[in-house]
């Protein structure tokens, strides 16, 4: 896959991650997934046989605990919550 600079095209480029311009894609870059996840990028993350969100909607409405179940088997975070916060503090460090 890409590298450190490549553009995320995907559900991952078109979820607002605050309802405003930054997106998952901007605040889970290739880099950061691959140190605190098992995934290679967000889009594979948002992709899997348990979760495969196809629009920004499906991904708004989806089960909240069962998605945070997801996270903390899939990643180093015990919780979406969790795993956003320290995405955003990289992003803005």
């Amino acid at each position: 896959m890409g590298g450190q600079g490549e553009t995320t095209s995907g559900l991952a480029s078109e979820l607002g991650a605050f309802g405003g311009e930054i997106t998952l894609a901007d605040l889970f870059p290739a880099t950061w997934m691959q140190s605190h996840t098992e995934c290679e990028g967000i889009d594979a993350f948002l992709t899997t046989d348990e979760f495969e969100f196809r629009s920004p909607e499906e991904f708004r409405n989806r089960d909240a605990d069962a998605w945070d179940d997801y996270v903390s088997r899939r990643s180093e975070f015990d919780s979406w919550g969790e795993m956003l916060t320290a995405a955003v503090d990289a992003y803005a460090g």
